[in-house]
């Protein structure tokens, strides 16, 4: 349980992060909008209590597949 820390943004070579059923409140950290993460292929943050808009981030190039229909709060 907790908040998502703002220095996940300092995390660039990151392959992997899932943080699915963590009892996560709070809004998704500013900090992360428009961030790089080349390296990234699995973002899962899932069945937390999180609010406010998903960031935008800059994945891997060749990363591929649908939204789901479950994030329909983004407000980009």
């Amino acid at each position: 349980s907790g908040t998502l820390p703002s220095e996940m943004a300092l995390a660039r070579n990151l392959n992997q992060l899932v943080l699915t059923q963590n009892q996560l409140s709070g809004t998704i950290p500013t900090e992360l909008d428009n961030v790089a993460f080349p390296f990234l292929f699995k973002l899962s943050m899932g069945h937390n209590n999180l609010t406010g808009s998903i960031p935008r981030l800059h994945l891997r190039s060749n990363t591929t597949g649908t939204v789901p229909g479950y994030i329909s709060f983004y407000h980009g």
